[in-house]
């Protein structure tokens, strides 16, 4: 037991003597963090907006207005899930959420590019057939 404690031990002292990972020296951080934070919020509103528009609007075919949605849509999840973590996880050069929400980010991010890459690709198709 002596041994595995004093190894962890040492390990931490290495750790402590390690540089901080931020990637700016303050106050850029919390500026850029204040710049990611007013975008997703917009983002959020916007996209929330345009899929409201897009629900009540008859001046798209519906097809078109499907496509539409549903980038909408991703773009929410992409403002929600995306900007929020992957701010943080590139300028602390660390996780700061629980672990948890790690994989479930990654997740949601990787799925809503891919769906909003398909869903731009469905609609070049549509417009070319």
């Amino acid at each position: 037991m002596d041994i595995v404690s004093n190894q962890e031990l040492m390990a931490h002292k290495n750790i402590s003597r390690l540089p901080p990972l931020e990637a700016l020296e303050e106050p850029f951080p919390t500026l850029i963090a204040l710049l990611y934070t007013f975008t997703a919020i917009i983002a959020f509103f916007l996209n929330t907006f345009a899929f409201i528009m897009l629900l009540a609007g008859k001046r798209t075919s519906p097809e078109l207005r499907k496509y539409l949605a549903n980038l909408a849509i991703v773009d929410l999840f992409l403002a929600v899930f995306s900007i929020p973590f992957s701010y943080s996880d590139f300028m602390y050069g660390r996780w700061l959420f629980p672990l948890c929400l790690c994989p479930i980010m990654n997740f949601v991010t990787t799925t809503a590019v891919f769906v909003n890459i398909y869903t731009l690709v469905g609609i070049g198709f549509g417009r070319f057939v």
